[in-house]
């Protein structure tokens, strides 16, 4: 499943060096599996191996965007300060360059029709057909009854 191309990314991001093009595509590869990957269960023929159906923009921005993040900063850092010379990495592998933010993931969820709420059904001792108990079999009867 591939959502965005290295064309789409130098669109973008301006042209790319030779060398530097295995590496794009193969963060956007990484990108349009972390999406897939949050959309488990979508029906969305753009997510389907081979498929035909256009990935909609705002899916190609997300895993241009996710993939453009890892490129300009394949180290991972979070944070850097001069003074004293301070710095924080994000993670401590190349997995944790790769992340979607809270609104891409809900952006996402939104352009594929996935919903954050799901039912549960959870049956317990007292699941059953009403008709077949009665309040009186959960409450002891007193010795007077």
């Amino acid at each position: 499943m591939e959502l965005a191309t290295t064309k789409d990314f130098e669109v973008r991001h301006g042209p790319l060096a030779e060398d530097q093009q295995q590496r794009v595509q193969a963060l956007l590869e990484d990108a349009s599996g972390m999406i897939g990957l949050e959309l488990i269960g979508a029906e969305a023929k753009w997510l389907e191996e081979g498929s035909e159906e256009d990935v909609p923009a705002a899916v190609k921005a997300v895993c241009i965007q996710v993939a453009y993040r890892a490129w300009s900063n394949p180290d991972g850092v979070a944070r850097e300060e001069l003074g004293a010379a301070a710095r924080t990495y994000r993670g401590t592998d190349q997995a944790d360059v790769l992340w979607l933010t809270k609104n891409e993931a809900r952006m996402l969820r939104k352009v594929a029709s996935v919903s954050s709420v799901t039912s549960v059904q959870v049956e317990t001792s007292y699941s059953g057909d009403p008709a077949e108990t009665s309040p009186l079999d959960f409450w002891p009867l007193s010795e007077g009854s």
